[in-house]
């Protein structure tokens, strides 16, 4: 991470972009194997856009009116000491952020999973009140010979079935008319 703080502007943005995309992508149950693929490639974007935004020499970038004050109080909180943190090593970082993806993603996991399930236990608790409900403000009313109605037979009503009689329907081009995708 960088020592400077990120620009408040960015890490707006930032929030804006992952609520959005996250907004996009609720109201179905997934995976966990989904869920990691996700946080580790929205951790993996953050960090990119972070650092192509925070400016390199502590002056004010374009667009950039306020840097965001606890920043660095957050990285030191999210990652242990920030000193370690700068001294680490690209694939002593890498490993750090993927096993923090990984407990996020498990934890996201496990609660997506319990949301699910409750969502669950609701609805069948809500239409089983309402079966009951139902039951007793009266029956149903049914018909009285379930499925379709016959359809009375006409026997001089036979014009239109004695012309189409002979008739046979064949599905596909015509027979005459092949045309050929590769020319011979």
């Amino acid at each position: 991470m960088a020592a400077r703080p990120v620009p408040a502007w960015s890490a707006g943005m930032a929030l804006g972009l992952v609520t959005v995309i996250g907004y996009r992508l609720a109201g179905h149950e997934r995976s966990a194997r989904w869920l990691l693929a996700a946080v580790e490639a929205v951790q993996l974007y953050l960090h990119a856009w972070f650092t192509w935004t925070t400016p390199a020499d502590g002056t004010h970038s374009a667009g950039a009116h306020a840097m965001m004050p606890g920043h660095t109080a957050s990285v030191t909180v999210a990652h242990g000491a920030s000193a370690a943190h700068d001294g680490m090593s690209v694939p002593a970082m890498f490993a750090a952020h993927a096993v923090a993806g990984a407990l996020v993603a498990f934890w996201l996991s496990v609660g997506e999973r319990a949301l699910w399930r409750a969502l669950r236990s609701l609805a069948f608790a809500v239409s089983s009140h309402l079966c009951r409900v139902l039951a007793l403000i009266g029956p149903v009313p049914t018909p009285a010979h379930p499925g379709a109605a016959p359809v009375p037979y006409d026997e001089d009503d036979l014009s239109a079935t004695t012309a189409l009689r002979h008739t046979v329907v064949r599905r596909g081009p015509p027979r005459g008319r092949r045309i050929s995708l590769h020319p011979v």
